[in-house]
């Protein structure tokens, strides 16, 4: 598992939850991480949180053929893509779908490695009763 970010306390958070990878990309260039990692390929699943068209664009340039993308920020409204990249590479993308990510995580086996529990300093006590 790879996480990118700016923000190094988000991306120290990642590394305490045992990503593989946690990549600053403002520092670091991704194509050059995935080579270190070994990897001949894409992505074959992607998270989009940030809803920043850049890492959005990133993401579309990394992924391999066929990988799905959950879109889980919001971006703005007349954010332009490079379609060719989602048609030829035959990526499916979807928006947020509530229960069925958490229990494809959970079925995945990510939810042992990966808990968003993890995170709940960054979220009022209430929304975990």
């Amino acid at each position: 598992m790879v996480i990118t970010d700016v923000n190094e306390y988000r991306l120290e958070l990642a590394r305490k939850m045992g990503v593989t990878r946690a990549v600053n990309v403002a520092k670091e260039n991704l194509n050059d991480v995935m080579a270190e990692l070994g990897m001949t390929e894409g992505f074959d699943v992607g998270l989009e949180m940030s809803g920043a068209p850049p890492a959005f664009r990133t993401m579309l340039d990394t992924m391999n053929h066929g990988g799905r993308i959950a879109m889980l920020g919001i971006p703005p409204s007349d954010m332009s893509i490079d379609w060719t990249k989602v048609i030829f590479k035959g990526l499916f993308i979807k928006g947020i779908y509530g229960r069925e990510m958490f229990e494809n995580l959970v079925q995945d086996g990510g939810a042992d490695s990966v808990w968003p529990r993890s995170l709940a300093d960054h979220y009022p006590s209430f929304l975990y009763r």
